[in-house]
């Protein structure tokens, strides 16, 4: 029974390197991204079986809605190339078909999408045919029967018992099972498929189905952007990963830079500075290594937008950093005007404009508890040695499943 923090895991790699060190196989897992053919195994294939095909193609399900849903699985489920329950849970939340289906309907859903294997993960292919199944326009032939045949087959063990049949016949509206059940303890899928086919069993045609179309839905949440412009994710080969994520990154040079000795130490910290075509460096204590007077450099700061609501309350506040130079008439001036420029309506501004910018921030973690929070480094290499020293010896006992840093890591503060 997987425990509760297993539930949580966002992907399947973390049990499978679990079992392989239990097993103390030392193989390494493969992981990789899907190719082409593979996300398009079921769009106007000629490998694939037909009756899934004929299923996709009679559903409208196009290359392009393909492209949308791979382009949203691979990021949602990133860093995990597969997706858990609690992944999947999380998708149905933003997109809004959690208003479609309570947990209990989610949690069965999830486990009629593994038409492969009923391990506790979905590939691709299997999210994309149950998103399929789930719509309302696709067609009720064999691979939704079988959708819904795993969907009411709670313990996945290819049948459907008694609690289970009285299930399906709620959902069908049914007072009781259909007369040629009666003395069946048990219904296997093939039984199942011929009463749907031979019209014995009616009404399932509206089980399992989604209020609204779901690549609307999809399209219409806008959560990640496409992997691509061309319309097609990669590739016949994959050249570099098509997750935002993963991209290679452009890197620009930092605006400081430090030594570090071996014990650990900050050294000549520098500000670097860039003129013409030449890298130049300035001593931060104060040394000159420029005809520049630089007497202190703490910060190099870009202003995009003098205008804003934010700046505004900037320029307002360092109107008092000089009051003590002030004499006591032109101090007094300055604290009226800072005082009546901050009224609340510019303040309720900022923070709107705040709350728009945090509410996206994806570096804004959901942390459960336990959890050890640490402060701000600040370039300090004492402190995390000290973090390290007390905190990871203690990583295989520690009751903490959750450690976060509350940033700052590499800025030098000189005073």
């Amino acid at each position: 029974m997987p425990s509760e923090a297993a539930k949580r895991f966002w992907g399947s790699e973390v049990a499978e390197y679990a079992e392989l060190l239990e097993e103390k196989n030392l193989q390494l897992l493969r992981v990789a991204e899907q190719t082409i053919d593979q996300v398009f195994k079921y769009i106007n294939s000629t490998e694939a079986p037909p009756e899934i095909v004929n299923f996709v193609t009679d559903s409208k399900f196009s290359e392009a809605d393909a492209v949308k849903l791979y382009s949203d699985f691979v990021q949602h489920c990133f860093p995990a190339i597969n997706m858990s329950f609690a992944s999947f849970a999380d998708y149905f939340a933003k997109v809004g078909l959690a208003a479609c289906f309570d947990d209990a309907a989610q949690r069965a859903i999830f486990r009629a999408m593994k038409y492969k294997e009923p391990k506790g993960f979905l590939t691709f292919n299997e999210f994309l045919i149950g998103i399929i199944a789930l719509d309302p326009s696709s067609p009720n032939t064999a691979p939704r029967h079988s959708f819904i045949f795993r969907y009411y087959d709670t313990n996945s063990d290819g049948t459907i018992d008694g609690k289970e049949i009285r299930q399906l016949c709620t959902d069908l509206q049914q007072a009781n099972p259909p007369e040629q059940w009666a003395n069946k303890s048990t219904i296997s899928f093939t039984h199942f498929q011929t009463e749907i086919e031979s019209k014995k069993l009616a009404g399932t045609t509206r089980l399992c189905r989604a209020k609204q179309s779901i690549m609307y839905m999809v399209y219409s949440s806008c959560l990640y952007e496409l992997i691509s412009r061309t319309g097609r994710p990669f590739g016949s080969k994959q050249q570099q990963p098509t997750c935002v994520k993963c991209r290679p990154k452009t890197y620009q040079l930092a605006m400081h830079s430090v030594k570090l000795t071996k014990s650990g130490s900050i050294e000549d910290p520098q500000v670097i500075l860039n003129q013409g075509d030449s890298l130049v460096s300035l001593n931060i204590s104060g040394e000159r290594r420029l005809p520049i007077n630089v007497q202190r450099i703490h910060s190099v700061e870009f202003l995009f937008k003098s205008s804003s609501n934010a700046n505004y309350v900037l320029t307002l506040i360092r109107r008092l950093a000089e009051l003590k130079q002030m004499t006591e008439e032109k101090a007094k001036e300055v604290r009226t005007q800072v005082t009546e420029g901050l009224s609340l309506n510019v303040l309720s501004k900022l923070c709107t404009e705040v709350t728009e910018v945090v509410s996206v921030e994806s570096r804004i973690p959901n942390i459960s508890s336990p959890c050890i929070i640490l402060g701000d480094i600040h370039g300090n290499i004492s402190d995390l040695l000290t973090f390290e020293g007390q905190l990871w010896p203690m990583a295989p006992t520690c009751q903490a499943h959750n450690v976060l840093f509350l940033g700052d890591y590499v800025d030098v503060r000189v005073d």
